[in-house]
């Protein structure tokens, strides 16, 4: 299915109205556009509703969003929701009410949630409370050894419905509970005895059983492991679906169906689970009616293969379950996203959220806003996981879709559960790392109602209003609003494509392609089949049109899919096999639109392209700096932007030829900028002279003394180091003042740049009267050539350490200035 024209037109005129302040001059200022931070590309961060609610505190919580640069939220029942005020009862739908009418009056946008809390699927257990048939459902396999020959009652199930009974000849090693596939016999359904033959045999009794599955409920005592918490219900039951929307999707169309497709734009769904969880061990999800599904779908009786979805039933095994699987995901699309899916088209709004697994792409079209999730510390910087393993798809997982589709939004629910040790360094790189890969709304995992209590310590941490870094917050809000309108508002340019197939997204030559700055889509092999063509030797798939597909897999493919790749290939299509792992062959075969000498295999790239612009992205993924050439197939004029720090400046360009240009790229650990190309105006500079050798900077120590207080002037003992080496200061989770001074000889033509050293966590500045912009992450370092005077000089430096030192001491962070403060001057370039 695609997005309706009604659905997209009504997003669109929610997005015009949200924007509607923007003046008309600047429609065709692209370097206005670039540096302003649009409400509508804003964080939409998960709200914690997690404690008493008021409509003032709403209202006011609301405006410190705004005032730290957040327009956008997603209502989230969260457990400490006080029992009166029952989750989709009559208050809880007032108070979202409330808060939808301030966010029209306040050019906001809003997220509903439709659990309380997940996965989804259940309405807090009104679903099986309506019918307790709803419940979530699974199959169970018993086995009784006997000796024939023997005539016995065919075994009834303890609990539920009998879904199958086989015998067969158990293996020799009886440690292995194994059978004989040759020797499996399906007893007919209508037979009331088994007949067993000669010798030793296995009876394997199959029923379908309440899978006692839970969710996370919201209010005390609902926790999942509780036996208050709420039943989960049987996604895969159609009817049982169509009873969770009545009773989490209607109740808000009731009260806010004139908000629909402006001020609410979407409906989040939350990785919904089969069982439920804390299922009962060793099920597999089931439902009425599964096995004619697999039958229709692969021509297979499924019952006699039953055995094999518990027991190793040599080489066929793997082919039995994976076609179990499929099936089952079929069951879900339709019973449960389809479903979800057509009501929010029909209502106006987008169907946003994320499947279980993070690499769950197939049901991702049926989403209007395709999302996934990074949670738990699943990816970090110190770690490969970032390039390789299953996490790594996550990002191009939902982006893939989206272009495919022709989606304007994609979005990655990230930083839940990450813990309060979490910092402002690695929520920076892990939205670089999505937006680089085409993520372009962020849902910030979370910002909490109140920490009252033990709320705190619930999936944290609070990345918004109770961080220490909640003052500078707007910096990470502005920033990551310009590149996401930037990257909805453009077009990605990408020739390669990697073949994808079961909700299995190859990660080797995707690593490749990125370490070599050739950006990639994911395209399934439904796609492959049913949708791509061949346009002038390209593949052409929704909007996009690739050169290369790229098959990375090593077991054969499906006779139906190879068939369709010889025909691509038969038409002009380049196709690279990875069987075995991936060779330099790859990259020397791909199309390439920017080339990099040297080499940078920690710079990542993605190519956009807006009416005469050519816009690239680039991000620095590692930990040391960068400094390289960059050759783009464009000669016209170019400038760097850097969107932390809105501003603009020239390129260097090395040398230059009639079509191509190569381009001086300088780029420190955990930062981005955005080469900028105006294809309507011809470069006309003459390539730079190379610079004169790089003379080593000048270092003038700062040696203190160092006056320490907290923010209410209390002194403390001490100098630089770790604070909680500090009698005074051991315990301290906040900030701590450094106050020192010194005398400085300026000379003319030198630059001077301050550098503190180590800090835990992060810094700002004040030189002279004049403050100077916080650093999160090293290099602490700032151009103070502006601030710094002749003679006396004053410092102030403000370090605010991490509160995992307060809410989580096992995992204590050093704190602290820990140094050493030093001047830098170097000659200037100006």
């Amino acid at each position: 299915m695609t997005c309706s024209t009604m659905l997209r037109n009504m997003l669109l005129a929610s997005l015009v109205f949200l924007s509607a302040g923007r003046a008309a001059v600047h429609a065709d200022d692209w370097r206005h556009e670039l540096a302003t931070p649009r409400p509508e590309f804003s964080q939409m961060p998960f709200w914690f509703w997690n404690d008493r609610l008021e409509e003032e505190e709403i209202k006011r919580q609301m405006a410190d969003f705004r005032e730290h640069g957040v327009y956008g939220f997603i209502i989230h029942a969260r457990m400490g929701l006080p029992k009166d005020i029952p989750y989709m009862g009559e208050r809880w739908l007032q108070l979202v009410r409330a808060a939808v009418e301030e966010a029209k009056s306040t050019n906001m946008r809003v997220c509903l949630y439709d659990e309380g809390m997940y996965p989804s699927g259940s309405a807090h257990g009104e679903v099986v409370r309506s019918n307790p048939s709803f419940a979530a459902k699974g199959l169970t396999m018993t086995m009784q050894d006997v000796a024939g020959p023997a005539d016995l009652p065919r075994p009834a199930p303890s609990n539920g419905t009998l879904v199958a009974t086989l015998i067969a000849r158990p293996t020799p090693d009886s440690k292995a509970k194994a059978v004989e596939p040759t020797s499996l016999k399906l007893v007919d359904a209508a037979a009331t005895s088994i007949k067993v033959p000669q010798g030793p045999w296995r009876v394997m009794t199959f029923a379908c059983v309440p899978s006692k599955g839970r969710i996370r409920g919201v209010h005390e005592d609902e926790e999942d492991s509780a036996p208050a918490a709420p039943p989960a219900a049987n996604l895969l039951d159609p009817a049982a679906m169509q009873v969770f929307i009545r009773f989490a999707y209607e109740p808000y169309d009731r009260i806010l169906r004139e908000h629909f497709g402006k001020t609410v734009i979407a409906m989040f769904t939350d990785e919904p689970n089969m069982l439920g969880r804390r299922s009962t061990p060793g099920l597999q999800p089931w439902t009425d009616g599964i096995e004619h599904d697999y039958e229709r779908q692969h021509g297979d009786s499924l019952l006699p293969l039953l055995p094999a979805l518990f027991l190793d039933l040599g080489p066929e095994t793997a082919t039995v379950r994976a076609r179990f699987h499929q099936t089952l995901a079929r069951r879900l699309n339709d019973s449960y996203y389809r479903q979800l899916s057509e009501w929010c088209d029909r209502h106006g709004i987008a169907l946003t959220g994320h499947p279980a697994g993070p690499t769950e792409i197939d049901p991702l079209h049926y989403f209007q806003i395709p999302g996934q999730d990074i949670v738990w510390r699943g990816l970090l910087p110190e770690k490969n996981l970032a390039l390789q393993g299953t996490n790594s798809a996550i990002a191009k997982c939902t982006s893939s879709v989206a272009r495919h589709d022709g989606r304007w939004l994609n979005a990655n629910e990230v930083y839940g559960a990450f813990g309060w040790q979490l910092t402002m360094e690695e929520m920076k790189w892990l939205a670089d790392w999505l937006m680089v890969r085409g993520v372009n709304t962020l849902y910030p995992h979370a910002f909490y109602y109140s920490i009252r209590g033990n709320r705190f310590n619930e999936r944290p941490p609070d990345v918004g209003p109770n961080n220490a870094w909640w003052p500078h917050y707007r910096l990470f809000a502005d920033y990551t609003s310009r590149l996401c309108g930037l990257l909805a508002d453009s077009r990605q340019v990408c020739h390669v494509a990697i073949l994808c197939r079961n909700n299995q997204l190859p990660w080797r030559a995707a690593e490749h392609l990125y370490r070599n700055q050739i950006d990639f889509n994911y395209l399934e092999e439904w796609r492959l089949i049913g949708q791509a063509r061949i346009e002038d030797s390209s593949l052409a798939v929704g909007p996009m049109r690739y050169t290369l597909l790229v098959v990375d897999q090593d077991e054969p493919l499906a006779k139906t899919t190879q068939a369709r790749i010889d025909e691509l290939e038969r038409a002009g299509l380049r196709v690279s096999y990875c069987t075995g792992g991936v060779g330099p062959e790859l990259v020397h075969d791909a199309p390439r639109d920017l080339t990099v000498d040297p080499a940078s295999p920690d710079l990542r790239c993605t190519h956009l392209r807006k009416r005469d612009h050519d816009f690239y992205l680039l991000v620095n993924e590692g930990d040391r700096p960068i400094e390289t050439g960059l050759t783009v197939p464009i000669r016209a004029k170019a400038e760097w932007f850097d969107a932390w720090e809105s501003t603009f400046r020239p390129t260097t360009v090395q040398k230059a030829d009639h079509s191509t240009m190569t381009i001086t790229l300088q780029l420190e650990r955990r930062s981005s900028l955005v080469l900028c190309i105006d294809r309507g105006q011809p470069h006309t500079e003459m390539p730079a002279a190379p610079p004169p050798a790089a003379q080593p900077p000048t270092t003038i120590h700062v040696p203190g003394p160092w006056q320490l207080s907290d923010t209410k002037g209390k002194l403390f003992d001490g100098t630089l180091g770790n604070w909680l080496q500090n009698p005074d200061t051991t315990g301290l989770a906040g900030t701590v003042l450094y106050r020192t001074s010194f005398d400085l000889k300026k000379v003319d033509m030198l630059a001077y740049r301050l550098h503190l050293g180590a800090v835990g966590d992060f810094a700002a500045v004040r030189l002279n009267g004049q403050a100077l912009p916080p650093r999160f992450w090293a290099p602490y370092r700032w151009d103070v050539t502006q601030a710094l005077k002749e003679g006396r000089n004053e410092l102030t430096v403000e370090v605010t350490n991490s509160l995992v030192n307060r809410y989580d001491p096992k995992q204590l962070r050093p704190s602290g200035l820990i140094g050493p403060v030093e001047l830098q001057a170097v000659r200037s370039t100006d």
